[in-house]
């Protein structure tokens, strides 16, 4: 699929057809319907009219609404007396039901869809990721209809698994794991596949 930025965001070319994703372009919907509530609606029929197959599950969180927060507590001096330590998540993890469902609607996606996405640390908590809102996304496990090769939240997880080791056994700086989960997860993730080969 080629992505065409000019077009402003949410919209994309698939197919040599223009398509509109419900789950992208949450701010032009909101300034279309003045209802934030039923800007998903808006997107949904936007999606039916122009290109119902077209919707893609993004491998990567919205930017100007997840930009990432880390926890103060974990720096890298205290990484081995927290992430380091044997069941440190399970200590500090910490998203009640309310604030999925606010992360949905941040993303225009109806809590319906909460089955079929994980609720994920943008910055992972075993890297010294927050539960602050930023740092939360809706990130969907399998691909959309008709979409090929997409990366979802399970091959994530192989990603944060490994750069927490990285971490652990001072082969990686924490400041850069987080950077790299951010910014290059796919790439690490094809890149660790290609060395099980």
């Amino acid at each position: 699929m080629v992505r065409i930025s000019a077009l402003g965001a949410g919209w994309r070319i698939r197919d040599n057809s223009f398509c509109y994703s419900p789950a992208l372009d949450i701010r032009t919907r909101e300034i279309l319907t003045g209802d934030p509530m039923r800007s998903y609606l808006v997107g949904t029929l936007l999606a039916v009219m122009t290109c119902p197959l077209c919707a893609q599950h993004s491998e990567y969180a919205d930017p100007k609404l997840t930009h990432g927060a880390t926890d103060s507590k974990v720096t890298q001096a205290t990484v081995q007396k927290t992430i380091c330590r044997p069941g440190y998540t399970a200590t500090v993890r910490n998203v009640t039901a309310a604030e999925k469902k606010e992360v949905m609607r941040r993303y225009g996606l109806p809590p319906s869809e909460l089955p079929n996405v994980e609720i994920d640390h943008l910055i992972s908590l075993e890297i010294g990721g927050s539960n602050d809102p930023a740092n939360l996304w809706p990130q969907y496990y399998e691909a959309a209809e008709g979409q090929a090769d997409y990366l979802g939240a399970r091959a994530k997880d192989v990603v944060e698994t490994h750069l927490h080791r990285e971490v652990c056994e001072g082969k990686l700086a924490l400041v850069d794991a987080q950077r790299l989960i951010v910014k290059q997860w796919t790439i690490i993730y094809q890149s660790l596949q290609k060395d099980k080969k």
